[in-house]
């Protein structure tokens, strides 16, 4: 059994998003694990664009996805933000916008538990 994938800077070529189901969210996608890379390559383009570089801390059903190549899909990504968090929330707005995904993908509300 194969264990955790390491951290790693996210750039990769996907096709499109494979789930489309609502989950709940106004028309928001589902994220699967290719949703994920897209989305967190997309906010890494938009923080690469403005000069900035920033650490997220993913954890809850996204971190499972990407870390354990879990198959299921998630609603959004719970973060730690640890850098840039103004910056790294901006950012993930605009990807939402540009992916269909809900604006609130990326939120740092597991901080606050």
């Amino acid at each position: 059994m194969a264990g955790p994938i390491p951290p790693r800077q996210i750039n990769a070529q996907l096709p499109p998003i494979a789930m489309v189901e609502d989950g709940g969210r106004g028309g928001a996608r589902l994220l699967d694990r290719e949703g994920l890379v897209r989305a967190l390559d997309g906010l890494s383009e938009r923080l690469r664009q403005r000069g900035l570089s920033a650490k997220i801390h993913i954890a809850g059903g996204a971190a499972m996805i990407l870390a354990h190549r879990r198959t299921r899909a998630t609603q959004d990504v719970d973060a730690m933000l640890i850098e840039e968090r103004e910056a790294v929330l901006s950012g993930a707005r605009e990807v939402a916008t540009e992916q269909g995904l809900a604006a609130d993908w990326v939120n740092d509300s597991v901080r606050d538990h």
